[in-house]
């Protein structure tokens, strides 16, 4: 995405008012048991930064992932490793970050990023009415976070949805008058929480 941005900075200069578009017609990680390649896990992260990132691009009008299923079984060759599902069209893990993330964030908008740690990341997405989506992940393979959810509100918010290899609803717990708190482990495979509280603040811990 740095490269994405470079191109970008290029562009913009000769743009004249009128946005260039950006197309991503080829992207992906293959998972072939040699120098170069990728676990499936990896890759699995690798697939849901990428998408989430150019959803916080307004000029990245589409990315093309490379590809659906594996070309072949031998697992030395590069070229037949770049599926989202095997060559007897097994899932990876990939293709669950892909499903979350085309589920996890139909009909929001990309609002902004949140600035909480320099070793996290958190984008801010908005669906209509009044609900919030959070992608955040760690950037940093060898550091767990305690991420805390706080709001204030009258009433306890809904059951807040996080969405990340599955699909599981966290009930909110009362901290005070009007104050409640959520908690959570992050680490480096994104997932999105999906919350109607209001005012949400976000605190993030690394944890030993």
């Amino acid at each position: 995405m740095k490269r994405i941005d470079t191109v970008r900075n290029v562009l913009a200069p000769f743009e004249k008012g009128k946005m260039v578009n950006l197309y991503l017609t080829e992207i992906g990680w293959p998972n072939h048991d040699a120098p170069g390649g990728a676990t499936r896990g990896v890759s699995a992260e690798f697939l849901a930064r990428t998408y989430l990132l150019a959803q916080s691009k307004p000029f990245v009008r589409g990315l093309w992932w490379y590809d659906w299923r594996d070309d072949g079984m031998l697992q030395t060759n590069c070229e037949y490793n770049y599926g989202i599902v095997a060559h007897d069209l097994t899932p990876k893990p990939a293709y669950f970050a892909m499903r979350d993330i085309c589920t996890g964030l139909a009909g929001a908008r990309f609002s902004d990023e949140v600035t909480m740690n320099p070793e996290v990341r958190v984008l801010r997405f908005v669906k209509a009415p009044g609900t919030t989506v959070f992608a955040m992940w760690s950037l940093v393979e060898t550091h767990r976070f305690k991420v805390l959810l706080q709001c204030t509100q009258d009433a306890a918010p809904t059951r807040l949805r996080v969405v990340g290899m599955g699909e599981i609803a966290l009930p909110w717990e009362k901290m005070g008058a009007e104050a409640w708190q959520l908690s959570m482990t992050l680490d480096t495979m994104p997932f999105l929480i999906e919350t109607e509280a209001r005012n949400v603040k976000l605190i993030c811990e690394k944890l030993p």
